[in-house]
């Protein structure tokens, strides 16, 4: 087993596949965005906004003429003069003073909902200021620059607002894919594998590839003296393994060897009800039942099935029993091949002994499913345990 990788370096090519395949929800998280930022645009209140422009002769007249203007004689005047109901933190709200350019400008903005209100604060401004100024000698004379002229909407810009939406939809989605990407721990393709593979079984060439994992099984486990036992381990609970090892035990037993599938997952029995067996089999085995549980194939010459039937609350005990560790030896002595359909660890951890007592462990990992660092995981404790461990069987992502 090769070492594992970081997984935590960026691999960019696999970022842009995970953008790639979530490119239509991030143009929708775009396309809400953008729809909400028009919704909000148009419900904003709009507002209007008159500017003037003072001149201030003198040192720091402008800093004066900022003071004087946030005084609560100057303020109760403007308001006075305005006629308005307003009160002086209201009227502070209206008022925008700031220093404008070269020394002794200064511009003021007077923002309100409506534009007669603009104005008519504008013009109390207009006529308070200068007149106030007028009597502090460190100012001096008030000069209107640019008198108040109609006031100008201040309106938001339904096309800015709807872009802007867009935009921060699909960054924030995209960002999103990115980091759920970079944490997602599942097998997308071959280079995600931490561990040498022994076969990849796709749909669209499933028998060929299944003939090829059969060539390197027979170049490598072939025994003389006995018949070889494999376990096929899936490597999480979403991994269904029934299918691979039931097409390659077909695949042995066309080569006129005697090939004996037996499933131990005692949790989900498929087997039975896959090639309409008789509900009993490897639980009521291991129980003593004297009864012959083991069937002859209908479809496939040379192929014996035993499905497992239920024995959950058992199912330890009986994959770690002495009479399990007998039957295998009776097995291997009667059949060349022994397939041993296993649940995956994380479901049934007692099976690690039972790996120990076969020739290999074949670990099936599916595309889009398997997680890398489970994988990593359950291949370490297969070999802690002494099973050997020569690879993965790697099954195509379910469409």
């Amino acid at each position: 087993m090769t070492e594992q990788q970081d997984y935590f370096d960026f691999d960019f090519s696999r970022l842009l596949q995970a953008v790639k395949r979530q490119i239509w929800a991030i143009l929708l998280a775009g396309l809400l965005a953008a729809l909400m930022a028009t919704s909000v645009a148009m419900i904003l209140p709009r507002s209007y906004e008159v500017e003037l422009l003072f001149y201030a002769g003198g040192n720091d007249a402008v800093d004066r003429c900022l003071i004087l203007l946030e005084s609560k004689t100057v303020q109760d005047k403007i308001i006075e003069k305005a006629a308005l109901p307003l009160g002086r933190e209201e009227l502070r709200e209206h008022l925008k003073a700031t220093p404008e350019g070269e020394i002794g400008f200064m511009e003021l903005k007077v923002c309100a909902e409506d534009a007669d209100t603009a104005m008519t604060l504008a013009a109390a401004v207009e006529e308070v200021l200068p007149h106030y100024a007028e009597q502090l000698k460190e100012i001096g004379t008030l000069q209107i620059i640019d008198p108040a002229e109609p006031a100008e909407i201040n309106d938001y810009s339904l096309s800015l607002w709807t872009l802007a939406g867009a935009l921060m939809g699909i960054f924030a989605s995209t960002a999103m894919v990115l980091l759920m990407a970079q944490t997602d721990h599942r097998i997308r393709k071959e280079e995600d594998v931490p561990m040498r593979i022994l076969a990849s079984i796709s749909r669209s060439n499933e028998r060929e590839d299944i003939r090829k994992l059969r060539s390197r099984l027979l170049h490598q486990f072939q025994q003389e003296n006995r018949g070889t036992i494999l376990a096929f381990v899936p490597s999480g609970k979403q991994v269904d393994a029934l299918d691979v090892s039931y097409h390659q035990a077909c695949s042995l037993a066309s080569l006129s060897k005697r090939v004996l599938l037996v499933e131990c997952d005692f949790r989900k029995p498929e087997l039975a009800r896959r090639e309409k067996l008789a509900p009993k089999g490897l639980a009521e085995l291991l129980c003593g039942s004297a009864e012959e549980l083991i069937s002859h194939s209908s479809k496939q010459e040379n192929l014996y099935l035993l499905p497992a039937e239920y024995g959950e609350e058992r199912a330890a005990e009986l994959l770690s029993s002495e009479a399990m560790k007998q039957l295998l030896q009776q097995w291997s002595r009667e059949f060349d091949w022994v397939i041993l359909l296993l649940p995956s660890l994380d479901e049934c951890g007692d099976a690690l002994g039972l790996c120990s007592e076969t020739d290999a462990v074949l670990l099936v990992a599916q595309l889009g499913r398997s997680n890398r660092d489970n994988l990593t995981a359950a291949a370490k404790e297969l070999e802690s345990c002494g099973a050997a461990v020569p690879g993965v069987i790697l099954l195509d992502e379910m469409k």
